[in-house]
């Protein structure tokens, strides 16, 4: 039995439990990176893990629930369901979305730098909760 260590705040998991990731997608070649304030969002029928950070709009009516998505491919090009065909068209590992108020996602970033990633992403965070915020008040 593999033993693994603790890398999430999801309270629902037992100390041996694999994190949510690898249950979600137990061929995952690498390590799930983190960013503060954002939790693993990795669901089975997404071609990739991810991490996401959300932003619930309470006095909007209906609520609505806007999010900063980061999308985590597999190392190995050839596992990815979202590599490109053209073996000489670049493969970019990572991607930054954010949920409009429709809930879809709009494209930031495609890059295989993780400091970029992390700069993008909290960015794009601090000015949800910018919106959130102004919105609240």
């Amino acid at each position: 039995m593999k033993h693994f260590k603790m890398k999430t705040t999801d309270t629902n998991l037992w100390q041996n439990e694999p994190p949510r990731y690898l249950r979600e997608f137990p061929d995952y070649d690498t390590e799930l990176r983190m960013i503060p304030g954002f939790e693993d969002s990795s669901w089975h029928n997404d071609a990739m893990p991810s991490i996401s950070r959300y932003f619930k709009m309470d006095n909007a009516q209906p609520p609505l629930i806007r999010a900063v998505e980061v999308w985590q491919d597999y190392m190995n090009r050839e596992r990815s369901e979202m590599a490109p065909y053209d073996p000489d068209e670049p493969y970019f590992r990572f991607r930054v979305d954010v949920t409009d108020d429709d809930e879809i996602a709009q494209p930031l970033l495609s890059t295989n730098d993780w400091r970029e990633v992390e700069a993008c992403a909290l960015k794009a965070a601090a000015k949800l909760e910018l919106e959130w915020r102004k919105k609240m008040c």
